[in-house]
């Protein structure tokens, strides 16, 4: 596995809105390699928007934002039921996730997944 290089994401001037309703605007920041940090609102949607902007799963009205290269995402949002659509215990359904070239992986290996 590849060390964490000092980038893990700029963001510039995001903007999102749902219907007429502005969500957020003008958020900008990076975030560096052992930085700490905390998003906060007043308004739910409004977070949910950001992660799902940030994880490519919506589409910000403007702005930008840059994973760094040496970074690997993974997001489980607020609504979830896609990815519970089995009825599998827990460790079989963390089995569904594990890389194929990945063998004998057994419980204290899920604990570090």
């Amino acid at each position: 596995m590849r060390e964490v290089g000092n980038q893990i994401l700029n963001v510039d001037k995001l903007k999102a809105s749902l219907d007429d309703r502005t969500l957020f605007k003008d958020v900008t920041f990076s975030v560096n390699k052992n930085d700490k940090i905390a998003l906060i609102s007043r308004d739910p949607l409004a977070v949910t928007q950001f992660f799902d902007i940030i994880n490519g799963e919506a589409k910000a009205d403007s702005g930008s934002l840059e994973w760094g290269t040496t970074i690997t995402k993974a997001y489980l949002p607020v609504e979830n039921s896609e990815y519970f659509q089995e009825d599998l215990n827990l460790m079989d359904w963390l089995r569904q996730y594990v890389p194929s070239h990945v063998t004998d992986v057994d419980e204290p290996f899920y604990a570090g997944f």
